[in-house]
């Protein structure tokens, strides 16, 4: 049963988003030296390296960090807008590895792409979703997690609007913007920094935008640094930190290339490991090479059999030698296949 699981891989975020959010709580009185120092060694080994001037662009620290900030939070501010003031605020010198790749893009949408598709860079526990109909663009949110405090949410709301605004170099106004938390006794502090087209105890968490204003474009827009960028973020998904488990440097691996990281000597390879080192330490933390294969080799083809795609293709896509191995793969799994028979 340990070797299927992979639900619990633990994940890390961006350092220097970590840092940011518990200096502004510091500074907001919300956090205290002792409380800097219960959130553990990790963390206080960044800290100083930040209050040194060094660089943490590519940094990485544990995301339980970051939900021990916002419970921190929660539990020592009486400021139920903390969230809002937070996410309104643009601190152009906490700006991480995606920030700066967003700053690069041709336009918001173009940004929101690469936002969306790359936001474990900042955070793999927020999920953004983009719906468009004819007379609106939908930004829905939410965490993966359920035990991030509802400022937390505020924030993300909050922070994309003016982020957006800061890119843009334009007052960005929401068409409107749906909420999930009741509606508190004062809103001014909502139709301030996310405007007055304001909506509680709805279904989920969104903003709507009109499709002009998500065309606009981004004045710093540079496609030579964006391809940079790019490349960068690429190698730090495939070799993040220290603290990141084997089994998620894996995963990394084979949903960045299945075709050619189907091959364990290539994974090997590339993590600079022996074959027999990354099967203990896959071992250690409940998984195997082929368990991990098998997952994703499902999760592409469940998503394959959307597309029309050759029989020759996917195989050659999943890495497999042969396509009478494809097929014999896909008998054997095909109740995993069909997820929607089994309910």
């Amino acid at each position: 049963m340990a070797e299927n699981s992979t639900e619990h891989i633990e994940q890390t975020v961006s350092a220097i988003a970590v840092i940011d959010l518990a200096q502004e709580l510091f500074l907001r009185d919300c956090l205290q030296d002792i409380h800097l120092k219960e959130l553990g060694p990790e963390f206080q080994r960044v800290h100083q390296q930040w209050q040194s001037g060094h660089n943490l662009q590519e940094k990485r620290l544990p995301e339980t960090l970051m939900r021990q900030l916002w419970q921190l939070a929660e539990k020592h501010s009486d400021q139920t807008c903390l969230g809002l003031h937070i996410g309104a605020k643009v601190n152009s010198q906490a700006k991480g590895i995606l920030a700066n790749w967003l700053a690069q893009c041709e336009s918001l949408s173009d940004a929101f792409e690469v936002f969306s598709q790359h936001i474990h860079l900042l955070n793999p526990a927020e999920r953004w979703r983009k719906t468009i109909d004819k007379q609106s663009v939908k930004l829905s949110f939410s965490f993966q997690q359920p035990d991030y405090p509802l400022m937390a949410i505020d924030r993300s709301l909050a922070a994309l609007l003016a982020w957006g605004a800061y890119y843009s170099k334009r007052h960005l106004a929401a068409l409107a913007v749906h909420l999930k938390r009741p509606r508190p006794q004062n809103i001014e502090p909502y139709t301030r920094y996310l405007g007055s087209q304001v909506s509680f105890s709805q279904n989920e968490d969104a903003i709507y935008f009109s499709h002009n204003d998500f065309q606009q474009a981004i004045d710093t827009a540079n496609p030579y640094l964006k391809a940079l960028i790019a490349t960068q973020a690429s190698k730090i998904e495939r070799h993040p930190a220290s603290n990141r488990l084997w089994k998620e440097r894996v995963l990394a691996l084979l949903r960045d290339n299945l075709k050619s990281f189907a091959h364990i000597e290539v994974v090997c390879t590339e993590l600079q490991l022996s074959r027999t080192s990354l099967y203990r330490k896959l071992k250690i933390e409940g998984c195997s090479f082929s368990s991990l294969l098998k997952q994703e080799r499902i999760r592409y083809l469940i998503k394959a059999q959307t597309h029309q795609w050759s029989a020759a293709d996917t195989a050659e896509q999943l890495g497999f030698e042969d396509i009478a191995s494809f097929y014999r793969f896909k008998r054997q799994h095909q109740s995993s296949l069909n997820p929607e028979r089994q309910a």
